[in-house]
């Protein structure tokens, strides 16, 4: 997927969203993000997901992309 990492930790998903890991679980719990949890309980977040929710808050995919990449590296 072009470099990108399959799964997101929240404090990456926060980074990338600008906003508190706090507000990623609660969005999580409200439905607006689909967490996957991990097998010691914690939340990990589809990379796919992250970029359609992305999309859909006005980002073009290819920004995004960028924002993504650069939370993770």
């Amino acid at each position: 997927m072009d470099g990108l990492p399959a799964m997101l930790t929240p404090a990456q998903v926060a980074h990338v969203l600008g906003v508190h890991p706090k507000t990623v679980t609660r969005w999580a719990r409200e439905g607006r993000l689909a967490p996957v949890m991990t097998p010691g309980g914690h939340r990990q977040y589809p990379t796919d997901g992250v970029l359609v929710f992305l999309c859909g808050t006005g980002f073009a995919e290819e920004a995004a992309r960028t924002a993504v990449m650069n939370a993770v590296h």
